[in-house]
């Protein structure tokens, strides 16, 4: 084949390829992640503190996934607010209440969870629930001896194996 015919015959897959990769970034935008929340962990038997930087810190390692658009306590806050008003006038905080709470926010799933503290032993516990039917879609336990720096890590990788464990369980549900 002659160079001529083989210059623009590159020229033409580049461009192919700069398409296809447009096309995916495109489709990437173009297709809205569902939203998950990240509730505040309770703290048993260490700080409060502790309870609220294990929050953030899954909150983190959710967003760095990529599987679900993050929404925070602030969030959650001002539609409890709204709601708490409507409370006042008569209403109980049910349930059925939270649900639709969690659904005029777009949120699909709940992500909770605990921090506790056993001898010299951190106990992590996370939960992935379905706002719709209240059903705990995933859920997974650590222990590791109970030094902050081995906590982060910790949070990480349970995060990303919870994650893991709701992808497999999505996959097998029709």
């Amino acid at each position: 084949m002659r160079l001529a015919t083989l210059v623009p015959m590159w020229n033409v897959s580049k461009m192919m390829l700069a398409s296809a990769s447009f096309l995916s970034a495109l489709l990437t935008i173009a297709v809205p992640l569902e939203r998950l929340a990240v509730i505040d962990f309770d703290s048993r038997g260490v700080d409060t503190t502790i309870g609220e930087n294990v929050t953030q810190l899954v909150a983190a390692a959710v967003r760095k996934q990529k599987a679900f658009e993050v929404t925070t306590k602030k969030d959650i806050e001002k539609m409890l607010r709204f709601e708490e008003s409507k409370q006042l006038a008569g209403g109980t905080a049910d349930a059925a209440t939270i649900a639709q709470m969690a659904d005029q926010l777009g949120i699909s799933k709940l992500l909770n969870g605990s921090i506790g503290k056993l001898g010299t032993q951190y106990v992590l516990t996370l939960n992935i629930m379905d706002t719709k039917s209240a059903r705990v879609l995933a859920s997974d336990t650590m222990t590791l001896k109970a030094k902050d720096d081995a906590l982060v890590d910790a949070c990480t990788t349970l995060t990303q194996k919870l994650l893991e464990q709701l992808a497999k369980k999505l996959k097998e549900e029709p």
